[in-house]
C-alpha cells in the first residue's frame, strides 16, 4: 500500500533581504525578485529573520502576502504604497515584544502556480532596524506517494 510523505526541501531562497532594513511600523514592502514556480512545487516554509528598533507592540505581527502576475507579466494589487487585497494575504509572523533578533517560521504556505512577489507588512508597532541581517526566505516542497 503506498503513503504520502513530504519531499525533500529545496535549497533555501532569499525573498527579501535589504527592503526590510529600516521598515517602518505600519509601513508595507513589495518584494524586488519575481519568484517563479516554475518546479510546480506545492507547499514553502517562510522565516523572518528581523530585529525591531524599539520594543515591538504586545501584539505585533508581520503579515505576508503573495502579490501574483497571472499572465506572468502585469501585477496584481499590493506595494508600498497600495494595500494588497484580503485575498492576496497569506499568513501572520507573530513577534515578541523584545529588541533582540527574533526568527519566526510560518508553515506550509500554499504556492502559487504563477509568478508572484512577496509584500510584508508591518504590525508590530516598532520599525525594524536598518541592517542587513532583516530577511524573509523560503524552502518549497511537496507531498510525494511512496
Amino acid at each position: 500500500m503506498a503513503s504520502v510523505k513530504w519531499s525533500a526541501l529545496a535549497a533555501s531562497i532569499a525573498a527579501m533581504t535589504t527592503e526590510l532594513s529600516g521598515l517602518s511600523a505600519g509601513a508595507r514592502n513589495l518584494g524586488s525578485n519575481a519568484i517563479s514556480n516554475v518546479a510546480g512545487d506545492m507547499y514553502a516554509d517562510w522565516e523572518v529573520n528581523v530585529t525591531a528598533s524599539t520594543t515591538p507592540a504586545s501584539t505585533a505581527y508581520l503579515a505576508l502576502y503573495f502579490i501574483q502576475a497571472l499572465d506572468g507579466t502585469n501585477y496584481a494589487d499590493g506595494s508600498s504604497a497600495l494595500a494588497a487585497p484580503p485575498t492576496a494575504w497569506v499568513g501572520n509572523f507573530p513577534l515578541r515584544a523584545v529588541t533582540s533578533a527574533q526568527r519566526v517560521v510560518l508553515r506550509q504556505t500554499t504556492l502559487p502556480a504563477t509568478v508572484f512577489k512577496p509584500l510584508l507588512e508591518n504590525n508590530a508597532g516598532a520599525s525594524l532596524t536598518q541592517v542587513s541581517t532583516n530577511t524573509l526566505t523560503f524552502r518549497s516542497y511537496n507531498e510525494q506517494v511512496v
